[in-house]
């Protein structure tokens, strides 16, 4: 029977940005299925409130990865957190080094995820889409319960899940690994720590009208810890409200009560009415009272906000790798065909008009050319470019200039994405953002529209030099740029 084991990783947290290598060892003991295994990163969330006398509030934060593009928050792939990696085995030596597989992942995924696929692969991300019916902002760091009793609770853990496959093209072809053969693997991975870090999320300002002051008039007398909707709720996911949410009431105090200014409560249930007159209207109970009702007296003009939290941090903490393991002595297969790519880094001085020569290795197929953001390096953005050439030992590849989005551009772009045996699925080259509330907003954010160059080459005996000009507006020119050479391979036992 195949079964799942579990490694820790060579390296105790916390991971820091001085302490950001992650290295596991895989023993020579059997087959395992590559493509299967992931690294779980274990990180915690730190918050602290500003008072606990009305009670603790558990609060929705949002893991971020990168720094914001112009107040953007754009959504990426847990992969992304990984920058440089090798992949190496006791007596066959390495297998892929990467450096930038943040970057390079990031394009890739760019056109090889159709825009449901990014709806999809959000559900498992740290940096998740907000959900698309409702006003959900929810992650993977709460357990959020939306009725009931059971308080919801903040994780002490949250797994960040990192695919191998979405790391080393090998480890998606291995389906069976012989590590029998191959002696114990090592596995290393730089990290991207600098870019982590946390918001706190579900906003009251970010709610649809309506749903923040249209509440019954509270009219029984006693202890006021009670608010009932006036809007009808047909979806769980319209509603932004939890067991264990800290708000802030604001009401308007009738027949001589005080007016409520901003008092804090902490949900302590909610009721969805499923019959009668209220039927579809939320009950909701707080822990503490926050206004007293006497004989005569009413609160009407209800409304809430929710409460932030003054201060919250995220730490990771453990690393761990997560393999399944065959039931099989040896492996059936005798080679595995993959594909890896080397990288070159470079900066183009903001040149409008950039021209340079690049050694190319013999086997690369292909080339795929980067451009870091100035804001967030994970991100390929150069808005500024109007078109490029590429020459290969002195022969166009192009019989012209080939301008960004044009037809001849993404005809490029086709033909490296076959030649890289990946599908062309998505043209928008927009991964979306995080901070908007609805589907086609925030996959259509022009702050993190990103752009790159394709080209397949011609696989030569020896190197061949690859010279790529490239012309932008005046406003401004070429500054980082990444090229990333594709160079299939074949490991044999």
């Amino acid at each position: 029977m195949n079964r799942e084991i579990k490694l820790n990783s060579v390296q105790g947290g916390p991971f820091t940005i001085s302490q950001n290598r992650i290295n596991f060892n895989i023993p020579s003991d059997g087959v395992y299925d590559m493509s299967e295994a992931y690294i779980n990163l274990n990180v915690k969330t730190e918050i602290t409130e500003s008072s606990t006398t009305e009670g603790v509030g558990v609060y929705v934060n949002k893991i971020k990865l990168g720094p914001e593009v112009n107040g953007q928050q754009p959504n990426l792939d847990n992969v992304q957190l990984v920058k440089n990696a090798i992949l190496r085995t006791e007596r066959q030596g390495s297998i892929e080094n990467i450096r930038r597989v943040d970057q390079i992942s990031n394009v890739l995924s760019l056109y090889n995820n159709s825009v449901l696929d990014v709806r999809g692969k959000s559900v498992l991300n740290a940096t998740q889409l907000n959900t698309n019916f409702g006003f959900g902002q929810f992650s993977l760091e709460s357990d959020i319960n939306k009725l009931g009793v059971v308080k919801s609770k903040q994780n002490d853990i949250t797994p960040i899940k990192i695919m191998l496959k979405d790391i080393f093209d090998f480890c998606h072809q291995a389906v069976e690994f012989d590590t029998t053969k191959t002696g114990a693997v090592s596995l290393e991975c730089e990290l991207n720590i600098d870019k982590l870090s946390v918001e706190s999320t579900n906003d009251s300002t970010d709610w649809a009208d309506g749903i923040d002051d249209e509440w019954a008039d509270a009219t029984v007398e006693g202890d006021a810890n009670e608010i009932k909707t006036n809007w009808i709720m047909t979806n769980l996911s319209q509603s932004p409200y939890y067991v264990g949410q800290k708000l802030n009431i604001t009401a308007t105090g009738a027949g001589g009560a005080p007016n409520i200014a901003d008092v804090p409560a902490v949900i302590s249930s909610i009721e969805w009415v499923d019959s009668g007159a209220d039927k579809g209207k939320l009950i909701i109970q707080f822990e503490n009272k926050w206004g007293d009702i006497g004989a005569g007296q009413s609160y009407t003009a209800i409304s809430v906000a929710t409460v932030a939290p003054s201060a919250v941090s995220i730490e990771a903490n453990f690393g761990e790798l997560v393999l399944l393991k065959l039931n099989k002595m040896s492996s059936e297969f005798d080679e595995i065909e993959y594909s890896t790519f080397s990288t070159e880094q470079d900066n183009g001085n903001n040149l409008k008009s950039f021209q340079k020569q690049y050694q190319i290795e013999g086997d690369a197929d292909c080339v795929v050319v980067a451009f870091p953001s100035a804001d967030n390096e994970l991100l390929s953005i150069n808005q500024h470019i109007i078109d490029y050439r590429l020459r290969l030992n002195n022969d166009d590849l192009t019989d012209r200039d080939i301008e960004l989005e044009s037809p001849l551009h993404y005809d490029r772009i086709n033909m490296s994405m076959t030649q890289m045996n990946l599908k062309l699925k998505n043209l928008s080259e927009n991964r979306g953002t995080v901070k908007e509330m609805d589907l086609f907003t925030n996959l259509q954010d022009s702050e993190v529209q990103q752009q790159a160059i394709m080209s397949p080459l011609v696989q030569t005996p020896n190197e061949k030099l690859l010279q790529v000009n490239i012309n932008t507006d005046p406003s401004n020119g070429v500054n980082k740029i990444t090229l990333f050479k594709h160079r299939p391979r074949v490991f044999k036992y």
